[in-house]
This record gives structure tokens, sequence and C-alpha cells, in this order.
């Protein structure tokens, strides 16, 4: 009759629990003041702003990824590249008199160091004929005293000879070392 009411009932909805069985399409914003569980994928075309992220399985990027901030990760990192261009570059944009940029080895065990303690190592490692992966050469250091005050220290530079390691070159707290290991 004339005299009904027309109410919009989707202008401000409000249900306890709400299941659309194909397509929901949000026009403008949506807020959601609980938590979301997906079960499936989620596509982004815009830009996603999160305050917090907890991945707890695999991140798969075809692009690039900028941080502006640091990077901390409690695991080791692998970085692979498919071809012989770069695999790590380290670039300092400061342009005063001071170093940059720096590779920081630091092995911080939460408690004091004490004499050879191994501060870090650098290898190349490779594959030989029959497949098997070996250590070409290392450089490390370790801590030869580690009294506070009076702290001596050890750079080895180990290259493999006949399939074992040999001291090439030792610098220590008394003296620079060449081919002790008599690999002539």
């Amino acid at each position: 009759g004339s005299g009904a009411a027309v109410v919009d009932a989707f202008a401000s909805l409000s249900v306890v629990d709400l299941k659309v069985q194909d397509d929901l399409t949000v026009t403008d914003d949506l807020i959601v003041n609980g938590d979301i569980d997906l079960e499936g994928a989620i596509d982004v075309n815009g830009t996603a702003n999160l305050d917090v992220v907890d991945i707890d399985g695999a991140v798969d990027m075809a692009s690039t990824l900028q941080v502006d901030g640091s990077i901390t990760s409690s695991a080791k990192a692998t970085i692979t590249v498919a071809d012989n261009s770069d695999t790590l570059t380290l670039v300092s944009t400061d342009t005063d008199a001071s170093v940059g940029p720096v590779l920081l080895l630091l092995r911080n065990p939460g408690q004091a160091g004490v004499d050879d303690d191994l501060l870090g190592k650098i290898q190349w490692k490779g594959y030989d004929d029959a497949t098997n992966d070996f250590t070409a050469a290392q450089i490390f250091s370790k801590i030869r005293d580690a009294s506070n005050g009076s702290e001596d220290s050890q750079l080895t530079v180990q290259t493999v000879v006949a399939g074992a390691l040999k001291n090439r070159l030792e610098f220590n707290e008394g003296e620079a070392v060449f081919n002790d290991d008599s690999v002539d």
C-alpha cells in the first residue's frame, strides 16, 4: 500500500555469523576488529601496509624486497643466483673519510670469550670430478689470549693440497708464518 516503509537492510548490516557462498566484493573500506583466518590464497593488487607480519611458512617473492630498516634472522640464509653475477653486494653511500662498507663477523656467545675461541671463517667450496664437495680454501680467526686489555688473536689462511687443508699463512701475536706445514 501507499503507507509502506522502504528500508535498506544492507545500509548497516549487523549479523553474528555471515556466510557468503560465492564472491564477496567490498567497494569501500573493510574494517575487521578481530582475527582473520584465511584457508586459501590472498592476492593483493595494491599496497599491503602491515604493522607486524608473522609468517609461519615460506615466502616466495617474484620481485624486489625493499627493507628500510634492519634485517634480523635467527636462522641461516641462502642467496642463490642462476648465473655468474654478483651474489652479494654491500654498498655504503656515505662519502666521508671513514671506512665503508663494513662486513662484520661477530661471535657473541652472551658470555666471556675464552682462549682458542674461533671467531669466524670464510670458506671456498667446490665439487670434485666425482661430485663430492670439498673445501678448497678458507680463512679463519681465533682468540689466542682472551685476557682483558692484553688480547691476542690469530688469522690463518689455508688451501687444500693433495686432498687436505694445509696452513699457508698464519699471523699471530709473535710472528707471521709462511708455509708452516712445509707444502713445497
